[in-house]
């Protein structure tokens, strides 16, 4: 893991260009259950938790699409929280929603 991060820093444009900052280094990974809509599955996805939903959402359809479910073209993939079934805003961070690790989100396909 360190050694992505300092490519990563080595390669990114700015003041810090070439040298790996205390904030390159803190990442907080944060493990979520992944309940992908149509998956027969549940996945531990470790995530950021700084990832918007949209990330979220990606994340755990890795683990999900061309495995065990198709890809659904023109829908929008959206998180919701498994227990009330409130769908957050894309652009929400997962820090902002107040799940517990290893928490269930579900995944689903939407038009909207």
């Amino acid at each position: 893991h360190r050694q992505f991060v300092e490519d990563a820093a080595r390669n990114r444009d700015g003041v810090n260009a070439g040298r790996v900052t205390r904030e390159d280094l803190i990442m907080a990974m944060f493990p979520i259950t992944s309940n992908f809509e149509g998956d027969f599955v549940m996945q531990l996805v470790v995530v950021d938790d700084d990832a918007t939903m949209d990330e979220v959402a990606s994340a755990c359809a890795e683990h999900s699409i061309n495995r065990r479910v198709a890809p659904r073209p023109g829908k929008i993939l959206r998180v919701r929280r498994h227990s009330t079934g409130e769908v957050y805003p894309r652009s929400m961070r997962l820090k902002e929603i107040g799940l517990l690790p290893t928490e269930a989100v579900d995944v689903i396909f939407s038009d909207i």
